[in-house]
């Protein structure tokens, strides 16, 4: 009898522990979802005041942004955009990353989200589409059946229809590709993410002088030097398109500190660069537009090791310790970041052309460019 009554006593106790536990957790559960709202709140936040204030910095019109390019400049970021998106390879022109719940689309890679869910990336397919959208109407250019009438559409796909498509879902994959890549709709996307580029960079203005005024001054100041040539033009665009504006800080696990590797940090560090190379005789030979070129592109790549300092690695050793940053979640692209940038302003800048020919001599389905990187003679290769 004594028997059960302790074994009763230990299944009380038991009870008593295990509701212990799920109060706790229902507890803390809250607290946590609690803590993301107040987050996510005060993101939507940010956010919302960064547009504001960009709307009344432009309004102003005491900090002008001048992003106009001609016909051919648009071809040359078209080609660039492509090249550094896709390498030049069509079956990237829509690709759905296996690491990613979202798919990405067109020249800037611009990502879908499923509808009704976000994340902590800016969706920015619909607006694209949107400028297409009436671009194909205004010049009668037809649009994917299966998106006639869809000025707002939701991501049309799940992640196993895309990947495992039956007949039907297989053709408005490929007419959608068939769409992204033709010559006509690749200007407009270029056109489109010089469009977006201008309206970022006023909200890069607006974050910056909601915390130090003199700081806007600076990006500012360094932002008109390099919209001062065709060059730098497409430079900004690029980077942008590549990395963002950077509108703060952000934390990356494992790191000591915060880090930007936006064009705001870019902009904010070529100001001591530009003292350190006005001393460099083979700077100093240098044309204007080629100084502007190989000091952004310097900077950006200084800006990009500052990811390396936040992981407090070796100073002397950071160019080599960088292949171990590789293996990190967020530093895995560090390598190909710096790369991209020399090869697409930097000094090594290759020619555009000779590149994608080199590849598609490789295998098929490459994308042509012809010397002049006239997107209207692409050719696709089957």
């Amino acid at each position: 009898m004594f028997k059960n009554y302790m074994m009763t006593k230990k299944i009380e106790l038991k009870s008593l522990i295990s509701l212990i536990y799920i109060l706790v957790f229902v507890f803390l559960s809250q607290k946590i979802y609690a803590a993301s709202i107040d987050q996510s709140n005060a993101i939507d936040s940010f956010t919302i005041d960064v547009a504001r204030r960009a709307e009344q910095v432009k309004a102003a019109g005491h900090y002008p942004i001048d992003l106009k390019l001609s016909s051919q400049n648009l071809r040359e970021v078209a080609a660039t955009l492509l090249f550094n998106e896709t390498s030049c390879n069509e079956k990237y022109i829509m690709h759905w990353n296996p690491k990613e719940d979202f798919p990405s689309l067109g020249l800037p890679h611009a990502i879908w989200f499923p509808r009704g869910v976000s994340y902590k990336y800016e969706e920015v397919f619909p607006d694209m589409w949107r400028f297409l959208y009436k671009r194909a109407l205004s010049s009668g250019k037809s649009i994917p059946h299966f998106m006639q009438g869809k000025e707002n559409p939701g991501l049309a796909w799940t992640r196993y229809e895309y990947e495992n498509p039956d007949r039907e879902t297989l053709a408005d994959i490929m007419a959608m590709k068939n769409f992204l890549k033709d010559p006509q709709v690749l200007e407009w996307q270029a056109e489109f993410v010089a469009e977006r580029t201008s309206g970022e960079l006023y909200k890069m203005l607006a974050a910056a002088s909601m915390e130090v005024p003199s700081t806007r001054d600076v990006v500012y100041k360094n932002l008109k030097e390099l919209l001062s040539t065709d060059l730098g033009k497409m430079a900004v665009i690029d980077y942008v398109n590549f990395k963002g504006v950077g509108l703060k800080p952000i934390s990356l696990p494992g790191a000591s500190r915060q880090v930007n590797w936006g064009l705001r940090a870019v902009l904010e560090n070529m100001e001591p660069l530009k003292k350190e190379y006005s001393k460099d005789a083979q700077y100093a030979q240098m044309s204007r537009e080629e100084q502007v070129r190989y000091l952004f592109a310097k900077t950006a790549e200084k800006t990009l090791l500052g990811l390396a300092n936040a992981y407090d690695l070796d100073a002397d050793k950071r160019q080599v310790r960088l292949k171990y940053l590789e293996r990190d979640a967020h530093g895995k692209a560090l390598g190909g970041w710096a790369k991209r940038i020399d090869r697409t302003y930097g000094q090594d800048k290759l020619d555009i052309f000779k590149s994608c020919t080199m590849m598609a001599d490789k295998a098929n389905n490459k994308v042509f460019l012809n010397q002049d990187s006239s997107l209207k003679s692409f050719k696709i290769v089957r």
